[in-house]
C-alpha cells in the first residue's frame, strides 16, 4: 500500500466530512486564509511590484492597490474575530466586502499592467491573477447570499467520495506478494531467508 495515497486520501476524506457537516466553519476559515492572502499581496506589491516599472502613474496605482489590499485584508480578519459574539453576519458582511475588494483590485491591476504595455515585462501573471480574483469574487458572492453553506456540503460530499476513491485505490494496489529477505545469522553466519 502506498503511504502518501492512503494518507492523502484519509486527508481528502477528513475534510470533505468536515465540509459536509461544519460549513459555517469552512466559510470562516475561508475568509481568514483571504484575508492573510490580501495582507501579503499589499505586502508583496509594495516591495516588488511597485519597482517594476519607474512610472510614476505605475507606482501610485500598485501603492493605492498595495494599502487597499492591506486594509481590506486585516478588517476582514480583525473585525469578524472582535465582533463575532456580538454580530454572527459579520462574517457575510466580510465576504461582500473582500469580493468587492476584488473587483475594485483587478481594476487597479488590469490598469497597472496597461502601463507595461510596451516595456517589454511580461504582463501573463497580471492578467492571470485578474481573471482568478473576478472568479473569486464571483464565488464569494455565491457564498454569501446564503447559498455558501450548501456549496461547501456540496464540495464535501465530493471531497469524501475522493478521499474514499483514493483509499480504495491505495488498498488495491497494494503489494500482494511479499518478497523473501535475506537475513544474516549472527552466530554462524549463514543465510536464512525470510517472508517477512
Amino acid at each position: 500500500m502506498e503511504k502518501k495515497n492512503l494518507f492523502f486520501g484519509i486527508l481528502i476524506a477528513i475534510i470533505g466530512f468536515c465540509m459536509l457537516f461544519m460549513p459555517n466553519l469552512w466559510i470562516d476559515i475561508i475568509v481568514i486564509l483571504l484575508s492573510i492572502e490580501a495582507v501579503a499581496n499589499g505586502l508583496y506589491c509594495l516591495i516588488y511590484t511597485r519597482k517594476l516599472y519607474p512610472d510614476t502613474v505605475f507606482q501610485y496605482t500598485v501603492l493605492a492597490r498595495a494599502m487597499f489590499s492591506i486594509v481590506i485584508g486585516l478588517l476582514s480578519f480583525l473585525l469578524p474575530i472582535i465582533l463575532h459574539k456580538e454580530h454572527a453576519d459579520i462574517w457575510t458582511v466580510m465576504i461582500r466586502v473582500y469580493a468587492v475588494y476584488l473587483i475594485l483590485s483587478t481594476v487597479l491591476q488590469l490598469f497597472a499592467s496597461s502601463k507595461l504595455r510596451d516595456t517589454g515585462i511580461d504582463r501573463k501573471n497580471f492578467i492571470i491573477e485578474s481573471v482568478i480574483s473576478i472568479i473569486a469574487a464571483v464565488i464569494l458572492f455565491i457564498v454569501a447570499a446564503h447559498v455558501g453553506p450548501a456549496i461547501v456540503r456540496i464540495i464535501g460530499i465530493i471531497a469524501l467520495l475522493l478521499g474514499g476513491i483514493f483509499i480504495f485505490l491505495a488498498y488495491k494496489n497494494r503489494p500482494l506478494v511479499q518478497e523473501p529477505v535475506e537475513v544474516v545469522d549472527d552466530i554462524s553466519g549463514d543465510l536464512e531467508k525470510s517472508n517477512e
